[in-house]
């Protein structure tokens, strides 16, 4: 198995490495491992990249620009908000320093425009292969229960009305006692299924809007000569956030499902679970163990459920690579050998080619880059 490695240089406006670490991390990684590209981003610090790039290029190695798209803008432009049903803007999520998670409309065509002109003003030219588009989602669970059920902005509502989904039905569900319906009877090709019509509309417009404003992008980049990865939650989760990954497999030539079964941080299986069930519970709906039978475990983050999930995305039109945690940051992300191991072995036995070492071979790995190596070479640890 070969990866794909991730660097966070930081975020827009900021700077948390310098190309001569960045250089030198590539390096180490290419020496150790069979690494076919790395993804950096989102600094515009132009310096970074041309050092890291004419390094990846010398190896034969790719390079893609780690850009996100609905949220993290707010130092370069001023995005239009996502606002909830009863008219309020989405608040942040607030885990980390480094990432604002506070989300922006997905379906207001000023925002999909801002994500060209940041590339247009502050990448291009550099010589990038590829684009990797990040946060192209909702707000989820973590942002609290309001900002999880999506976009209701003028924009989003026009959208939803035009597809029978009315806003005053909407509000008129939301304020039952009893919100059951948002639970999910089964999971089918990427998507859940709810027993309630409305909602099932509702979370099939969702998903059609972030879908429809991510092919826009694609096709954009793709016209600039670049190839394009999606970032995407893993699927226990996706569909909450509005991405029908089998749908945004069309509009990329691969796409990394967030895996991420040891951290405590957006994206994270154990945060959005926690979260989810928080949120739920607190307005009138009890999860129980409902995405637990539906995937066939008893533990959303075990090896069997990554399994369960890759399985799920055998019908992709594109190639799928999963993305494990490589590096460790104390009270967010807990790796350790043992995950390491364990998580390789489970990607090799489902036949998976590529990996995506996440999200940040500049930050702590613990020695977990040497562990793979040793696994590459066939060395039992």
């Amino acid at each position: 198995m070969d990866y794909i490695a991730q660097a966070f240089t930081g975020g827009f406006g900021a700077l948390s490495t310098s190309p001569q670490q960045l250089v030198r991390r590539i390096s180490e990684l290419a020496d150790s491992l069979q690494v076919q590209a790395v993804i950096m981003g989102w600094s515009t610090d132009r310096t970074l990249y041309q050092a890291a790039l004419e390094e990846l290029h010398r190896r034969g190695m790719q390079g893609y620009l780690w850009m996100p798209v609905f949220s993290e803008m707010s130092s370069v432009v001023q995005g239009i908000p996502a606002v909830d049903y009863d008219g309020n803007r989405h608040r942040s999520a607030h885990v980390s320093e480094e990432e604002d998670f506070t989300f922006v409309c997905p379906s207001n065509p000023q925002n999909i425009e801002h994500v060209k002109e940041i590339y247009s003003s502050y990448f291009a030219g550099l010589g990038f292969d590829g684009v990797f588009l990040d946060k192209i989602r909702y707000s989820s669970f973590g942002n609290g229960f309001k900002p999880a059920i999506g976009c209701f902005c003028e924009q989003c509502r026009a959208r939803y009305e035009h597809e029978g989904v009315d806003l005053t039905e909407l509000r008129r569900y939301m304020a039952q006692e009893d919100k059951q319906f948002l639970l999910p009877f089964a999971f089918e090709n990427g998507r859940y299924l709810f027993a309630d019509n409305f909602i099932n509309k509702l979370f099939k417009v969702r998903s059609d809007i972030i879908t429809k404003s991510v092919a826009e992008l694609s096709g954009w980049f793709k016209e600039q000569g670049l190839q394009v990865g999606l970032d995407v939650y893993a699927p226990v989760f996706a569909y909450y956030v509005g991405q029908d990954i089998l749908s945004l497999s069309q509009h990329a030539d691969f796409i990394k499902p967030m895996i991420y079964r040891v951290t405590d941080a957006p994206a994270g299986i154990p945060y959005e679970q926690q979260s989810m069930q928080r949120e739920l519970r607190a307005n009138g709906c009890e999860p129980g163990d409902v995405l637990g039978r539906l995937w066939k475990t008893d533990d959303l983050c075990s090896e069997q459920s990554l399994t369960a999930q890759l399985e799920a995305l055998k019908g992709a039109h594109c190639k799928i690579y999963s993305g494990f945690e490589i590096n460790a940051k104390p009270g967010i992300c807990r790796t350790d050998v043992e995950y390491i191991r364990r998580t390789v072995q489970t990607l090799q036995n489902a036949g998976a080619a590529r990996a995506v070492l996440s999200w940040d071979i500049l930050s702590d790995t613990c020695g977990h880059i040497e562990l793979l190596s040793k696994l590459e070479q066939g060395e039992g640890v």
